[in-house]
Formats: C-alpha cells, sequence, structure tokens
C-alpha cells in the first residue's frame, strides 16, 4: 500500500476504530483477569463477543482494502456500513464488560490514548504525503493539516477535563470518545479534500 492509499477515508476511519477496539478489548482483558471466578466466566463470554466483533471488522477492513486497490470507490461503502454495524455490536458487548468489570475510566483511558496515537499516525502520515506537493500548493495542504492537529489536540485537553471530573459516568466517557472522534473524522475530511484540490 503506498502512502497517499494509506490516507484514504477508508482506511484511516476503519483503521482508527480498529486501534481504539484493540486498546479496549486488552485493558477489558487485564481487568477480567483480577475479576473474582464467578464474574469472570461471563466476563469472558463477553469478552470473547466482542473480539469476535473486533475480528470481524478488521477481516472485513483488511479485505475492503484489498478490493479498494482493485476495484476502487464502489466497495467501500456496503464495506463501511457491514463495519458501521460491526462497531455498534461491539461497543454494545464492551459495555457490558465494563459494567461488570466496573472499570469505565480505565477503558476510557485506553481508548483516549489509542484515539491520540491512532490521529498522530494519521497527521505524519498526511505530513509525509504533503512533503511530496508543489510549494504552490502546500499552503491549503498544510492548513488542513493544521487543523487535523488542533482537533487533535482539543480531543486531548477535553480528554484531560473528562479524566479530572471525579464522578463521571460511563456514559460521559462514551460521549468524549465520540466527540473526538466526530471531530478528527471532520478535521480529516476537510484534509482529504485538501488533497483532492492538488
Amino acid at each position: 500500500m503506498n502512502e497517499t492509499s494509506q490516507i484514504h477515508p477508508f482506511v484511516v476511519w476503519s483503521k482508527n476504530r480498529l486501534d481504539e477496539m484493540d486498546a479496549a478489548v486488552l485493558e477489558a482483558e487485564k481487568d477480567a483477569a483480577l475479576a473474582e471466578q464467578r464474574l469472570k466466566t461471563e466476563i469472558e463470554a463477553t469478552l470473547a463477543n466482542a473480539k469476535q466483533t473486533r475480528d470481524r471488522f478488521k477481516a472485513k477492513m483488511q479485505a475492503s482494502i484489498k478490493e479498494l486497490e482493485h476495484k476502487g470507490e464502489d466497495v467501500i461503502e456496503s464495506a463501511k456500513q457491514q463495519m458501521e454495524r460491526d462497531w455498534q455490536d461491539f461497543e454494545k458487548d464492551l459495555d457490558a464488560a465494563v459494567a461488570q468489570l466496573n472499570n469505565a475510566r480505565k477503558e476510557f483511558e485506553a481508548r483516549a490514548a489509542a484515539q491520540w496515537k491512532s490521529w498522530q499516525e494519521t497527521i505524519t502520515k498526511c505530513n509525509r504525503v504533503a512533503a511530496g506537493i508543489a510549494v504552490e500548493q502546500k499552503e491549503l495542504i498544510n492548513a488542513a493539516v493544521k487543523r487535523m492537529q488542533d482537533k487533535a489536540q482539543q480531543g486531548k485537553e477535553h480528554f484531560a477535563q473528562v479524566r479530572q471530573a471525579a464522578s463521571t459516568s460511563s456514559d460521559a466517557y462514551r460521549q468524549a470518545l465520540t466527540k473526538s472522534r466526530d471531530a478528527f473524522d471532520e478535521a480529516y475530511e476537510s484534509a482529504r479534500l485538501a488533497f483532492a484540490q492538488v
């Protein structure tokens, strides 16, 4: 996969979510290992469902990226719709595991860190692609990448505020993750449009 295809909207969207899924499952597995035996069986079953959904998401992502390279954009929309359903299923399973483990804060921390890392990787890839663009066209690209960096920083600051709130609920954590994910997706879309103009 070349540098430009690594910043394709579908690749970025699916990789960001997969990174978050991996971090969430890893954190839940750590806590499940420490759970009382009677809870452990229930939690492990819930996590098995979450991992199965994550694996289905990852397989669809990988297959769709290969199809994208050969068949073009037409294959992406139906794949993304299926992956959105998988994402929602994953969220439900993870919510159940988090409730059983009572570890919403730790799960939030793991997912927030995964989002931040994934965003930084996306920004780095965009900067590498932008480096190969003619100087007169770079201003538009650099402004769009700067917007992504700003949104990522705003997301990080919002995460810090949510962390500081002593009585933050699971719903508040989920809303913070969704809000930051949506903001970064929006900023990335403007960067994608800027790249399309050059």
